[in-house]
């Protein structure tokens, strides 16, 4: 009801300042959760696709706020902590401010993430290609990547809640595994035991390389909205086909167990007829090594198994992602404007990146102490400074980000004015 009213409210004024637009929809106003929040968790397509809030929307998710609007109108902006520092508006310090401001916003947010993320990409693919990678120490861009390996841990631990964050987790034990097989092997006496651990540190470096590329994904997914259709898609079929799969586990189980029995005391190992089966499934020729030995017995178990895999594991699996995708489709402009809705309802925030990993850590163990040791309030002047010195250690980092951006959108801006 109160979302009716307010979409009322919005139709038939003629046209609400944008503070007063920014007020009646991004605040928090009930359980911490602003109109915006209400009405993307009631599914209220009516109101999210009124011209008005499409354009509130639209620069919030850029500008965090109305368009060019100064951040020390937006209530509860973070650069907040330095309005102490400004006496009036005209400071020139002001203008540098009000534009550092804006990578509060989530739209400049999902840009740093981008870059870390390719970052960090090609500080992998760096030591993958690596032709010493068995024979010598870590080079110095090694460190870098191992540090950043490091702080992809910790960031995923504490991001456990967020559904991309169990594919990330995939993608962090293999990497962790291969950099604790490395730093062992180098102080391994053994020669045998670190040719071992070397071997395989690469073997789960090179695993995790498609994974890593896939989390491409993950880091634009708020950038482009194809980008995150195909990624709704996809994680909605593979929800929906996991009846298929387990079946598909089952079967596989069942008769690498019928096989095994055959090729009781052969010197063969389980692993490897789970390896054939495995791959017999994805129409490998290694699969006739499964009926080396007992040909006939095995043979009629393994045309089972194939027929079963082949057939009806594969044709449901099959039409069980072309049945989620015929009943997304209609839903598609709906999702869409969920989409958009939901990055723009976020709220104005220097996050926590990979590189900056380290630096939150510390920042939170000071505050934590200041106020569960010496009860320090959350507004008193000394917490303030510590948000203000967190903030300035981020625009540090990411200050080459920051210049490369603006020094696009400077060309952007400027030839738009000469065309």
């Amino acid at each position: 009801m109160a979302i009716r009213t307010l979409a009322y409210g919005l139709k038939v004024s003629s046209n609400p300042t944008p503070r007063v637009m920014r007020e009646m929809l991004l605040k928090s106003w009930i359980d911490g959760r602003s109109a915006l929040d209400w009405a993307i968790a009631n599914d209220c397509q009516v109101f999210l696709s009124d011209k008005k809030v499409l354009a509130l929307m639209d620069e919030a998710w850029k500008y965090g706020g109305p368009a060019y609007t100064d951040w020390v109108d937006v209530p509860n902006h973070p650069c907040h902590v330095w309005q102490h520092l400004f006496y009036h508006r005209q400071h020139w310090l002001h203008v540098i401010t009000n534009y550092l401001a804006r990578w509060a916003a989530p739209r400049y947010q999902a840009l740093v993430a981008l870059f870390c993320g390719l970052i960090y990409l090609g500080l992998h693919l760096a030591t993958l290609a690596n032709a010493d990678y068995q024979g010598e120490y870590p080079r110095p861009h090694e460190y870098a990547y191992y540090f950043l390996v490091v702080s992809d841990v910790l960031l995923s631990l504490s991001t456990l809640r967020k559904p991309s964050t169990l594919f990330s987790l995939g993608v962090v034990f293999l990497l962790v595994a291969s950099m604790i097989l490395r730093l062992v092997a180098f102080v391994a006496d053994d020669l045998a035991a670190q040719a071992t651990y070397i071997f395989w540190s690469f073997v789960l470096l090179a695993w995790a390389t498609p994974l890593m590329i896939f989390r491409v994904a993950l880091w634009m997914g708020d950038l482009s909205w194809h980008v995150a259709k195909v990624r709704y898609v996809v994680d909605r079929a593979m929800r929906d086909a996991f009846w298929v799969l387990v079946i598909g586990a089952i079967a596989l189980l069942a008769f690498w167990i019928s096989l095994g029995a055959l090729w009781r005391g052969e010197n063969v190992s389980v692993l490897a007829l789970l390896r054939y089966l495995a791959l017999g499934a994805l129409h490998t020729p290694v699969i006739g090594d499964t009926i080396q030995w007992m040909p006939w017995a095995a043979g009629v178990m393994l045309f089972a198994y194939l027929a079963i895999m082949l057939l009806v594991i594969g044709t449901l699996l099959t039409a069980s992602m072309i049945t989620t995708v015929l009943l997304l489709w209609p839903a598609m402009p709906h999702i869409r404007q969920t989409f958009f809705a939901q990055r723009a309802a976020r709220r104005s925030g220097f996050g926590v990146f990979l590189p900056t990993v380290a630096i939150e850590l510390v920042i939170s163990l000071v505050g934590l102490l200041l106020t569960g040791v010496f009860r320090m309030k959350n507004d008193s002047r000394v917490l303030r400074w510590l948000e203000l010195v967190r903030q300035v250690l981020w625009f540090m980092v990411y200050l080459p980000v920051i210049l490369v951006v603006a020094l696009v959108e400077a060309v952007v801006v400027l030839a738009k004015k000469v065309f």
